[in-house]
């Protein structure tokens, strides 16, 4: 998977994370919404010609709009005031701005001015390009428990089970084997399009008490293993443009739901156990012991260099791996604030060796960033350039 962030210039984002989307009067009606939102993962609201908030299948989720609103009600109804975005926010920052959220895009902003959105599954090639998942399995992340019912509900009685147990999916089942997933909002766009979906049903027919899920449900979702590796799980997410995975065990039974929501949080949880923009990753029970010793190397580095002159650090991620070979393969990577990536990976028989040789050569290789810099500042003002 491509990694973005080594790729990412001072400038801002390259342009292949912005997804440009079509913008809708708060006055347009729902149905539009519901129309485009099979095409794009956010609409951009404006009120009064400027950008005023975004709608997406959450906003509609929340506010409940139901099976019984008109086709022509207004879209404001729905709107939510989603955070913008742009290249001087962090990670983190950004990261947390979707969780908080909880929308499906958020606006992205260049000088001001809002040129398109960014979608959560890219956020996801983000995180999983920082190596951020590494050493974690889907059942560390993944919702539970899930809701299952007979696929032969009505739509409306599908509806219920969601909202008075607050979830957006359903597990279906036939003869009491998986057969299907259900979302709230396919529900509801459904229900607008029931007649171009059902034509072979009478007309009498077409009410949400009427309809059973299993004629509007996904079949063959894409699952995953509880065992399995979260990046892995992150990555199907990623690469299917989904939102959610169906949790099954070995015999298959679904256990659990893992959303883009889920796997966010995930991060967010492990980041807050971190200080000073310090973040690991890969630390399994057989370097367990040696925890609090990593964690202070980190700090200690990060508090050295916050000190060099000329270079602002935005936060070191560590990723520790244990090879076939008995190796310890470590990665530290240090982002800049003012852009790019210094990166160094060390790999050797003894961890507290690569740990110290890691260090070494991130700190040496910041060095050289910094006289790369001062250098250029001499020829700058050498050339009449900047300040004197």
């Amino acid at each position: 998977m491509k990694d973005y962030l080594i790729e990412e210039s001072q400038s801002g984002l390259p342009q292949e994370l912005i997804t440009k989307v079509e913008y809708v009067d708060m006055k347009a009606p729902i149905q539009k919404a519901f129309s485009m939102l099979k095409k794009y993962p956010a609409l951009l609201v404006k009120k009064n010609g400027t950008y005023y908030g975004v709608v997406d299948s959450r906003s509609i989720y929340s506010a409940k709009g139901g099976f019984g609103f008109s086709k022509n009600q207004s879209i404001d109804k729905y709107i939510a005031k989603a955070p913008a975005i742009d290249d001087s926010m962090r990670i983190d920052d950004v990261i947390t701005a979707f969780y908080t959220s909880r929308a499906k895009a958020l606006p992205y902003l260049l000088k001001n001015k809002v040129i398109g959105v960014i979608d959560r599954n890219t956020l996801v090639k983000i995180v999983l390009s920082l190596e951020l998942l590494n050493n974690q399995s889907v059942s560390d992340a993944m919702s539970t428990p899930v809701i299952a019912v007979s696929d032969q509900i009505s739509l409306s009685q599908a509806k219920s089970v969601m909202e008075n147990n607050r979830i957006r999916r359903l597990i279906a089942l036939k003869d009491n084997k998986f057969s299907g997933m259900v979302t709230y909002f396919s529900l509801l766009s459904n229900y607008h399009t029931i007649n171009e979906r059902l034509p072979e049903k009478k007309t009498d027919a077409y009410m949400p008490s009427s309809i059973r899920i299993a004629d509007i449900m996904e079949k063959n979702p894409i699952t995953v293993k509880d065992g399995a590796g979260l990046a892995d799980a992150a990555r199907l997410l990623a690469e299917n443009n989904i939102s959610s995975l169906v949790v099954v065990n070995r015999q298959g039974m679904p256990v659990g739901m893992l959303t883009v929501t889920d796997v966010l949080e995930n991060v967010i949880n492990r980041r807050r156990l971190e200080e000073n923009k310090v973040f690991i990753s890969g630390i399994d029970k057989t370097i367990k012991e040696y925890e609090p010793e990593i964690k202070a190397g980190l700090k200690r580095l990060s508090q050295q260099l916050e000190k060099v002159k000329s270079i602002s650090i935005q936060y070191i991620t560590m990723n520790i791996k244990r090879t076939r070979g008995n190796r310890y393969d470590i990665k530290v990577r240090v982002a800049l604030k003012n852009g790019g990536i210094i990166s160094v990976n060390v790999t050797d028989f003894i961890l507290e060796r690569t740990f110290d040789e890691a260090l070494d050569s991130i700190k040496r290789d910041v060095m050289k960033e910094k006289e790369r810099k001062q250098g250029l500042r001499k020829l700058n003002v050498k050339d009449g350039i900047g300040e004197q």
